[in-house]
């Protein structure tokens, strides 16, 4: 963290954002955490996880208005469809984690990270409940550090 907050100090004239930073570091603590890997890079968005993440947290604080006046529910089939837009892409982006994982796996190599554990319980064989529980266990340990 440091080398990276000298790096950013040394190329910008611009004030250093300590709360980004510690967003980063934070970030790339739960994705060692939960998959064993870094989500950021050098202050950059690197992991498709993370840009998932960022637009979920976005959503969860966006207000519909529907829910203030109901008869202008109709106002936010833009934020719901964006909604569902994220959802697939959240499930994809997941879906492959889990893939690439249980691929590792069927190779010999283990983790001791917490997909890991998940996926120990499954016994073999992951279904779709299983990989939903997978899937939104893995999400709520990152949006819940956010």
């Amino acid at each position: 963290m440091i080398a990276t907050i000298r790096a950013e100090a040394e190329a910008d004239c611009e004030p250093l954002d300590i709360a980004a930073c510690m967003s980063h570091v934070t970030s790339n603590i739960m994705g060692r955490l939960v998959l064993s890997e870094r989500i950021l890079g050098t202050m950059k968005k690197t992991h498709p996880l993370h840009a998932v993440i960022d637009d979920t947290v976005k959503l969860l604080f966006t207000p519909l208005v529907g829910e203030f006046v109901p008869l202008l529910s109709f106002l936010d089939a833009p934020v719901k469809r964006r909604m569902e837009e994220i959802c697939g892409r959240t499930e994809r982006v997941l879906g492959s984690i889990v893939d690439e994982r249980l691929r590792l796996r069927s190779r010999g190599a283990r983790f001791d990270d917490i997909l890991d554990i998940l996926l120990d319980h499954t016994q073999d064989s992951v279904d779709r409940e299983s990989l939903n529980f997978i899937n939104g266990t893995l999400l709520v340990n990152y949006i819940y550090v956010l």
